[in-house]
């Protein structure tokens, strides 16, 4: 068992990276918060259910790793795993997104138990066709609540017109037939393949003690061997220009208001690029989604001058080796003239570059979200997954964002704000569908 002291300089903050005989690497951070939080995350997700795994395939049915993490909360005893977390104080959770499955607790104390737990937990598969039966009935209410959620509804659509072929289109828990059709052996394989110590990760932060923790770690892991498991990748690749060929497709869904939807799809960031330099390439993105679609932004201040978008919007850059996006969606009173407004303002970006003092705020906001990030246990071990889960070092994040210069973002911004690499979705009521809008 390796164990490593490491530093933030600029951040006055530390932890320790240990990395267990079996593969699983552990971040331990000790706070003096009331809560403590431990999270535990496993690389599959939604888009890795029909991939390449090394030389060898796996395809089983859409919304399995959503399935999954249901399962890991059933133990062969019978006994209720969330039983098992309240008995000691602690209160538990997971969720699936599109590349990774999270299992989480927090605690005010008892964390070595919470974790006892946790491991037990998801290191011990029990699946069977009857668990599994009983369990679909369950997913399929879920995934009802959310195809009743209009918002999820409207996000769902704008990823369709974007994508083609990757699966970041498709809904993280699956369709009905495909819940339906998933297996006992579909969750097995699923397992085999991702749930291995030498893809895991673990944080924890708060109260504990290293030592029980590390024996916890023993305690479950002793005499897996340790693997070098091979990365999975997508099997197609999705071109660059969007799916949706129309410049501005419409959605009806139940809604009163108008919303209106940006999707700007750009190229995957590329499997071998050095995890440093992928973490640059995120920042531009973050830099250029500030000034496209931040409060501050040209686009945004003239349609809240003009109470064309009366509350608040949503925007986000997400880059992968799989896919990457910029996303905006806000409640929308003119669609149409936000859009030509929209095009003018992305237009102008791409020909005059970012203004200085947009860049300079932007970097600042950026700054200020890494150190937002030391606010809590929760917020303290999901900067530590989100950072090691993408290979990047911690310690480097300061210097990467103090070197990024105006013009690297502006390069991005003229790759990225291509016409054909640009959705603007309009969801409107369903009553507007014989109607007209303005």
């Amino acid at each position: 068992m390796q164990k490593t002291i490491h530093r933030i300089p600029r951040l006055d903050e530390r932890y320790l990276l240990v990395e267990h005989d079996s593969g699983l690497r552990a971040v331990l951070v000790h706070k003096d918060f009331y809560s403590s939080y431990g999270l535990l995350c496993v690389p599959f997700g939604s888009v890795f259910e029909d991939c390449a795994v090394g030389p060898e395939r796996l395809t089983v049915p859409r919304g399995t790793a959503h399935f999954l993490e249901h399962k890991m909360f059933e133990n062969p005893d019978g006994i209720d795993t969330f039983n098992r977390f309240a008995s000691c104080g602690a209160d538990t959770n997971a969720y699936t997104g599109y590349d990774r499955t999270c299992y989480l607790f927090s605690t005010a104390e008892s964390v070595e138990e919470a974790l006892d737990i946790l491991l037990e937990s998801v290191l011990t598969p029990h699946f069977t066709d009857k668990n599994v039966r009983k369990e679909k009935g369950i997913i399929l209410q879920e995934l009802k609540m959310y195809r009743d959620d209009a918002g999820e509804r409207i996000s769902s659509a704008l990823l369709g017109a974007m994508y083609d072929r990757c699966p970041v289109k498709n809904d993280i828990c699956g369709s009905v037939s495909s819940v339906r059709s998933v297996k006992a052996e579909d969750l097995y394989a699923a397992y085999g393949r991702f749930y291995t110590p030498g893809r895991m990760l673990l944080t924890l932060c708060g109260r504990f003690d290293d030592e029980k923790v590390l024996r916890l770690l023993d305690k479950h892991l002793a005499g897996r061997a340790r693997q070098t498991p091979p990365e999975a990748r997508l099997t197609e690749n999705d071109p660059t220009p969007v799916r949706v060929k129309r410049r501005s497709p419409v959605y009806y869904t139940d809604i009163t208001t108008p919303v209106l939807s940006i999707g700007v799809k750009l190229d995957p960031t590329p499997g071998d690029c050095a995890a440093e330099e992928g973490q640059r390439r995120f920042y531009r993105l973050c830099i250029l989604a500030q000034a496209l679609f931040s409060p501050c932004s040209a686009f945004v201040s003239s349609l809240n001058k003009d109470n064309l978008l009366p509350g608040d919007s949503t925007f986000d850059a997400v880059c992968t080796p799989n896919y990457a996006h910029l996303l905006f969606e806000g409640v929308c009173y003119r669609p149409r003239e936000a859009i030509a407004r929209f095009d003018a303002c992305a237009e102008e970006l791409v020909r005059g570059g970012i203004d200085r003092a947009d860049f300079a705020r932007a970097k600042k906001v950026l700054y200020a979200e890494l150190l937002d990030g030391f606010n809590s246990s929760e917020s303290v071990a999901h900067f530590y997954l989100s950072n090691l889960f993408e290979g990047v070092d911690p310690c480097a994040l300061t210097d990467i964002l103090e070197s990024i210069t105006i013009e690297e973002v502006n390069e991005e911004a003229k790759k990225a704000l291509r016409k054909e690499a640009v959705t603007r979705l309009t969801s409107l009521p369903l009553s507007a569908k014989k109607g007209s809008v303005k």
